[in-house]
């Protein structure tokens, strides 16, 4: 028995239709953050230094990055930060070193960034790289680790926002007299 071509065509697009609704998540809203900073910060470096935009080395972008147990970087489709890192944390730095009406300080720190991502296994954000004093300091290595204080992505940028300002304090407690 021979199917008509009619009869199959006919048939052929409800059921794609009907299966679509099968091979695709519905829809999510993509969630953007900042970085908080915790007023008593603001008060332990105000106007000692400035921050230029750092040197990402990290590969990590505007999404979250989550490294798994297996080494495995992912890229969260759902969660970005507003900036990328390399612009992100001197913007947070020097907001919370800025002084009201106060002029720019003279020393001024660089960063390059080798690592800004969530170890999934360990439960712990990472912030890591090195800083020196410009223009020719010497540079002095770092690592970061803030424990995730719950699940998801505000225990994230917690996390994140309480690494900025332990780097802040490190390096405005080298150049305070």
């Amino acid at each position: 028995m021979k199917k008509s071509p009619l009869l199959i065509s006919s048939f052929l697009p409800p059921a794609l239709l009907l299966c679509c609704g099968c091979l695709f998540e519905p829809y999510r809203e993509t969630l953007r953050y900042d970085l908080g900073t915790p007023p008593a910060a603001v008060e332990e470096y105000s106007g000692a230094l400035a921050f230029r935009e750092f040197e990402n080395c990290s590969g990590a972008g505007t999404r979250f990055r989550y490294r798994r147990a297996d080494g495995r970087l992912e890229d969260d489709p759902y969660c970005k930060w507003i900036l990328p890192p390399e612009e992100l944390l001197p913007r947070t730095l020097n907001l919370m070193a800025a002084v009201d009406g106060a002029p720019r300080p003279a020393v001024v720190a660089d960063v390059r960034l080798q690592m800004f991502e969530t170890d999934l296994e360990r439960r712990v954000f990472i912030l890591a790289g090195e800083w020196r004093i410009a223009p020719d300091g010497k540079a002095t290595a770092f690592r970061i680790e803030e424990p995730l204080t719950g699940t998801g992505p505000e225990a994230v940028v917690h996390a994140a926002s309480a690494a900025t300002v332990q780097l802040g304090r490190r390096i405005a407690a080298t150049i305070q007299p």
